[in-house]
């Protein structure tokens, strides 16, 4: 299942390609103005991407981050996630 964030990336993706192309098939059949806004749009899309790249690598770095915290205390890891689940347990299954 994929998360909202990854939605959310592949989304952006979608719309700055869609958007590339609209700018490439309208190059050469806009006035000053228009001409203008394609540039600021361009602009936009390439700043867009290198938000995107970033917060990919910012991502895959904290997905790292927590994978070798794993790794190097598996014990603890697996005390915390019984403890959440037993907590969570009690709270669902209280009775009001």
């Amino acid at each position: 299942m994929r998360t909202q964030a990854e939605k959310l990336m592949t989304d952006l993706k979608t719309v700055a390609h869609d958007a590339e192309e609209l700018l490439n098939s309208t190059a050469g059949t806009v006035s000053g103005k228009a001409d203008a806004a394609r540039g600021r749009l361009r602009e936009t899309i390439e700043s867009a991407r290198s938000t995107c790249a970033a917060l990919q690598a910012k991502a895959r770095d904290q997905a790292d981050a927590a994978r070798d915290l794993v790794r190097d205390r598996p014990f603890q890891s697996l005390a915390i996630a019984a403890s959440v689940g037993l907590v969570v347990g009690l709270i669902l299954g209280r009775k009001d």
